[in-house]
């Protein structure tokens, strides 16, 4: 990172993973018109952690969630697990973010473009601009829409939503993904709640509706506990299974030593 003669700044970071292909990277530029960014399958505009009040990690997200994308776009999958939906940071975009305080209310706007979904898209597949069928299944192009605020002293509002552009021949065309969430903290009390759904549309419908919340409590200045409550339905399909979750997080400081845990039930 750094900054230039002109007073921009400019940051670039790099994965290195060990992969064949050295991917997840990420170049900006600060200006007083805002931040421009590209990005290599990185730079995600999901609001999905921001209401959360735990004392200790996630909360309820803890629980049993989908780790890949077949989890959520396969119609056989009948696990119980949630998904918040897909985030633009898995695919290649450029994005723009509004300045800080040009929006009355502290409000910052931000926008990301994937001009290609496909799951491969350096597959020898799609070599001459062909498709193949396995590539094909996160539609034509993502983009994906971010916005913040605080409006009064302790609130901050977030709200975020995607759509995967398809046409004709696509297996997923219609995607959609997105939720809002609050959060508000008035001396030791910090209350934080959202709603998110996601939309997958194939060869039948599944909507993915979920909803957390949560509180937290300063006992002291070192001793911080919470409770949360976290609920994921889906309707369209009777094979998928609904999930419920608790959790009770805790941590207390010690000088320069932090202890935390969660107790969780699913």
């Amino acid at each position: 990172s750094g900054e230039l003669d002109n007073g921009m700044a400019w940051t670039y970071a790099q994965d290195i993973d060990n992969a064949t292909v050295q991917d997840d990277a990420s170049m900006s530029l600060t200006t007083d018109f805002g931040v421009f960014k590209v990005c290599i399958s990185e730079c995600g505009l999901s609001a999905k952690y921001k209401a959360d009040s735990s004392a200790y990690g996630a909360g309820s997200d803890m629980g049993l969630t989908y780790t890949t994308d077949t989890d959520h776009d396969i119609d056989t999958n009948t696990t119980a697990k949630f998904t918040y939906g897909d985030d633009i940071g898995g695919w290649n975009n450029v994005q723009y973010h509004t300045p800080a305080g040009l929006l009355p209310f502290g409000l910052v706007v931000k926008a990301a473009y994937a001009p290609s979904a496909e799951a491969n898209a350096n597959a020898s597949s799609n070599s001459g601009g062909a498709v193949s069928a396995a590539d094909a299944q996160d539609g034509r192009d993502i983009d994906q829409y971010y916005a913040e605020m605080a409006p009064i002293d302790g609130l901050q509002i977030t709200a975020s939503y995607l759509q995967k552009n398809g046409e004709r021949g696509y297996a997923r065309q219609g995607y959609e993904a997105g939720g809002y969430n609050a959060k508000y903290s008035y001396g030791p009390v910090t209350v934080g709640y959202q709603e998110s759904e996601s939309d997958v549309v194939s060869e039948t419908t599944d909507d993915h509706d979920t909803s957390a919340f949560g509180i937290t409590y300063a006992v002291s200045d070192e001793l911080t506990i919470g409770y949360g409550e976290h609920t994921f339905e889906t309707s369209g399909d009777s094979t998928l299974v609904d999930q419920e979750a608790t959790a009770i997080t805790a941590s207390y400081t010690m000088g320069g030593m932090t202890i935390a845990g969660i107790m969780n039930d699913v």
